[in-house]
């Protein structure tokens, strides 16, 4: 199977799935392949929002969730750059295979250095969160041992 001239000329989908269909038993394990595809970007997606909620919502308390709400408003802004290259990847017929990503490969790389800064500030915020939670369980401990 000419996986390479697969890969260069059409895409790499088509190569993981002519790879797959051409095993034995191909045609009976790529439905299952599909499904746990599926399954995973549905819990990634799913615990990155979880992820995403909590550490937006303020006063939260151990074991309470965040909002439905707030989760599928990050679920949604997770899924929306998936979602955009596979649009893009369609609309775009004369590039071939890997090619037709160019374009967001140099999306995804001029809007990297300001999510930058926002890790930045991010971790400022879980740093600062920390110390604070360290010093409150301090003086709850010194209140407690007093």
């Amino acid at each position: 199977m000419p996986i390479i001239d697969i890969w260069s000329n059409e895409s790499p989908a088509v190569m993981a799935i002519r790879s797959i269909s051409g095993m034995v038993l191909g045609k009976w394990i790529l439905p299952f392949v599909g499904i746990f595809c599926l399954v995973f970007m549905a819990t990634t997606f799913d615990s990155g929002a979880y992820t995403l909620a909590s550490s937006a919502t303020k006063k939260m308390k151990a074991g309470e969730n965040p909002e439905i709400w707030n989760r599928i408003f990050w679920a949604f802004f997770i899924a929306l750059l998936p979602l955009a290259l596979l649009i893009g990847a369609a609309d775009s017929p004369d590039l071939k295979g890997i090619d037709k990503l160019r374009p967001f490969q140099t999306i995804v790389l001029l809007i990297s250095p300001p999510l930058l800064i926002v890790y930045i500030i991010m971790a400022v915020g879980l740093m600062k969160s920390i110390f604070e939670d360290t010093k409150k369980k301090q003086n709850d401990y010194k209140a407690q041992n007093s």
